[in-house]
């Protein structure tokens, strides 16, 4: 798999790196809340959370569907 979520120390979002994704889709689930899907050509899909606190770092949690 080509894919990387990296993270800062603090736990906020650095990065997210798909490397030839079949499809992307970012959408707003509410205020400060995203939900971000990367479909790979093998059929692994990433699902990845982001949502933003008070001090407006994103921090990221993700997960991966074979």
């Amino acid at each position: 798999m080509s894919y990387e979520i990296r993270l800062n120390e603090d736990g906020s979002l650095d990065e997210v790196v798909a490397s030839n994704p079949k499809s992307y889709h970012l959408e707003q689930m509410d205020t400060g809340a995203w939900w971000m899907c990367i479909d790979m050509a093998d059929g692994t899909a990433i699902h990845v959370n982001l949502w933003t606190r008070e001090n407006r770092r994103i921090l990221a949690r993700a997960e991966v569907n074979p």
